[in-house]
């Protein structure tokens, strides 16, 4: 079993802050410019969501792995123990096409753009550690020099569904 809502939304999530995907160093994946959507296109952050879930579900069963949508709105995929690495390929891709795709916002600009991000992942992390899943909170000034690179779900280990499911339903990831 695979979850990778967690996964899809920090990876836009450093799109958003490094405007590049987990590999700056590859080219990115080619995709007709009237097949990008931009950020500001949607009527909201979940529509914007909706859209990108749809097409990874599109994607990942185009790969040859059928796949759901949780109610916390991350993707679950059963993945046969002898898959895992062709599934683990097929999807970054999928992630690296969908970060083209889906633009995420554009950075903060000011130390107050910032400063929102940062508390939002700071309550989801007060919020995680109540619940046993305590990590490391950078400072504001480091949150900043690292380009906004921490995110408080780092701190969840690999856990079952249900786990997944209520820890998402009791600190919702911002």
């Amino acid at each position: 079993m695979r979850l990778t809502g967690c996964l899809l939304a920090f990876v836009l999530f450093l799109s958003a802050c490094f405007g590049s995907g987990p590999q700056a160093d590859k080219s990115p994946p080619s995709v007709p410019a009237d097949e990008v959507r931009d950020y500001d296109s949607f009527a909201s952050e979940d529509a914007r969501q909706q859209a990108i879930n749809q097409w990874l579900l599109d994607c990942y069963e185009e790969a040859g792995f059928p796949s759901s949508l949780t109610p916390d709105g991350g993707i679950y995929t059963d993945v046969p123990p002898d898959q895992n690495d062709i599934f683990d390929s097929a999807s970054t891709a999928c992630l690296e096409e969908a970060i083209v795709r889906f633009p995420g916002p554009p950075a903060p600009r000011t130390r107050e753009e910032w400063a929102v991000r940062w508390q939002r992942q700071v309550d989801t992390a007060a919020c995680l550690a109540a619940e046993g899943y305590e990590g490391e909170v950078p400072s504001l000034d480091t949150y900043i020099d690292r380009n906004g690179e921490w995110f408080a779900y780092q701190a969840v280990p690999e856990v079952s569904r249900t786990e997944w499911e209520r820890i998402n339903r009791v600190c919702p990831q911002p």
